[in-house]
């Protein structure tokens, strides 16, 4: 029998940098076969690892460029790779307004803990902003978890307002409506 991956898992393996999310970039926007992909806690812990410094940031704003042409994935988790900021905001923003396949998409616990390991950490707002702006667009997002990220009550109220909007999207809190155990 003929099998092909459709479901991918690499969470936890501290790969966050900006050229591991252009090579992920590269073949999501060449995938046609993959629905889910868990990119989830990658970034170094503390940002240092071994040395090395963690690019959540870059990682994810490369990553969006592939997702935001990539015409199979349902499913995307990057949670906990401490990439908040505006300029991520603004490529994931694009890349769900291009995006007419993901259905899922989980970017909570994504706010840094230390400012001193990057200096323009504590942007969950304008992330925000530009999340709402992408989720105006998407036409196919059902649930999107946006917890734990700092976002502030202006933009939890634009956010709401999209929701409330929004002809798919059902949470932004991760649930998809439908669940019997949360």
């Amino acid at each position: 029998a003929n099998r092909v991956l459709t479901k991918l898992d690499i969470c936890g393996n501290k790969m966050a940098t900006k050229e591991t999310g252009k090579a992920l970039s590269d073949a999501l926007a060449a995938n046609s076969i993959l629905r889910e992909l868990n990119v989830s806690n990658n970034n170094w812990h503390e940002g240092i690892w071994m040395g090395h410094i963690g690019d959540g940031p870059g990682f994810v704003q490369e990553l969006a460029i592939g997702l935001g042409t990539n015409e199979a994935l349902t499913r995307l988790d990057v949670s906990s790779n401490k990439m908040i900021t505006n300029e991520t905001g603004k490529a994931l923003g694009r890349a769900l307004a291009q995006n007419k396949t993901l259905t899922v998409l989980d970017l909570s616990s994504n706010m840094w803990e230390r400012r001193h390991y990057y200096p323009t950490c504590a942007e969950g707002d304008g992330f925000a902003r530009d999340i709402a702006l992408g989720l105006h667009a998407n036409e196919t997002l059902v649930s999107v978890n946006l917890l734990y990220n700092r976002i502030g009550v202006d933009q939890a109220c634009q956010l709401a307002t999209t929701l409330e909007k929004h002809p798919t999207l059902r949470s932004l809190c991760g649930n998809m409506g439908d669940e019997t155990d949360l």
